[in-house]
């Protein structure tokens, strides 16, 4: 889905998507294969500015605050939360 369609996720839909993803990753990483999170990862990685800049366009105050802040959050677990092992890879 972030492969493709970045540019024109809802910002409601993205940020309950983004807070779904960090949950997942935080209670099930052992239950996620290696290589499902890092494509995950790589992926965030590439469509973050695409995300960011959708985050950005939409009118809403408070969804687009609750979005960048679920974005952030996303990326400083994957940043900080893993073991840095995991993230070498990606």
């Amino acid at each position: 889905m972030l492969e493709h369609d970045a540019d024109e996720l809802e910002v409601a839909f993205l940020t309950k998507q983004l807070k779904l993803m960090k949950n997942l990753l935080n209670d099930y990483t052992a239950e996620i294969s290696r290589d499902t999170r890092l494509k995950l990862v790589n992926t965030l990685q590439l469509q973050h500015t695409v995300l960011e800049e959708n985050i950005q366009k939409e009118p809403g105050r408070v969804r687009k605050k609750n979005a960048a802040g679920a974005l952030t959050s996303l990326m400083s677990f994957i940043q900080n939360g893993w073991p840095s092992s995991e993230l070498k890879a990606a």
